[in-house]
């Protein structure tokens, strides 16, 4: 039984927002901190297909990143992102000969386990040279890192609670009368993303390269998981959708 609401459709594939989290970006000159909750209503199962669910939320926001890479990086690994993009819009760059294209195929073989990889064709991204991709299936999540002679990121996807009910911010647009907890379970991920980069080559030429690719990544994820950016958004479209009317959260 899939989560409806007819007051508001638009809340049906919204993740209820949660609070900020981790995630790093190391080097010898900064550190930041994105982070990305999501966490969304489905219909309440027993024990019995618990683990089935969070395989398919698991293989689901692997796909979303695999988009973002897509999106982001389909014609070269040194597209950048406008500073004043919301969305997944790009600036193109020249390509690189050297660099490494990962299509379909390559993500088949990566993550065999994902049927939604096998639906979807002519999707690619490409990397910096020399970069390995390395999947890490593990019992509580999953990750994918990306090595080079120059840095090593680590996009990581795990589960971090579940709760019965829609959530306080899902039940007021959707003007439920009771956060549906008899019908209704929340489950929520944590998309932790971390960089670091290698320290003999602090001074070399190409590293600013190398900071910008891992810049616009962490950006492109951020605007499109983000938690904080997704609330916002529904916000506006729930203005929209009702005319101008203050969204019910007060």
């Amino acid at each position: 039984m899939p989560f409806k609401c007819d007051a508001f459709a638009e809340i049906e594939s919204y993740s209820e927002r949660g609070p900020r989290l981790v995630g790093t970006m190391v080097s010898m000159f900064k550190s930041t901190d994105p982070s990305l909750w999501l966490l969304g209503p489905e219909a309440k199962w027993d024990n019995e297909h618990a683990e089935r669910v969070d395989e398919l939320y698991f293989d689901v926001l692997l796909r979303s990143l695999i988009d973002v890479l897509s999106f982001t990086f389909p014609t070269s690994w040194t597209n950048t992102l406008p500073p004043y993009t919301v969305g997944m819009r790009v600036t193109s760059s020249p390509v690189d000969p050297k660099e490494v294209t990962v299509d379909v195929e390559r993500l088949k073989e990566l993550f065999p386990q994902s049927l939604i990889m096998k639906e979807v064709p002519g999707m690619s991204f490409n990397l910096p040279p020399k970069t390995a991709v390395v999947p890490e299936p593990g019992d509580i999540g999953l990750a994918i890192t990306f090595k080079n002679p120059f840095a090593t990121v680590r996009i990581g996807i795990r589960k971090s609670e579940v709760w019965d009910g829609v959530g306080e911010g899902v039940r007021r647009l959707c003007q439920m009368e009771d956060d549906g907890r008899d019908r209704y379970r929340t489950i929520g991920f944590i998309i932790k993303m971390s960089a670091q980069f290698e320290r003999l080559r602090t001074g070399h030429p190409e590293m600013p390269k190398y900071k910008e690719w891992v810049d616009t990544m962490f950006t492109a994820t951020r605007n499109d998981c983000d938690s904080d950016l997704r609330w916002k958004s529904l916000l506006e479209t729930y203005q929209i959708f009702y005319k101008g009317s203050s969204p019910p959260l007060q």
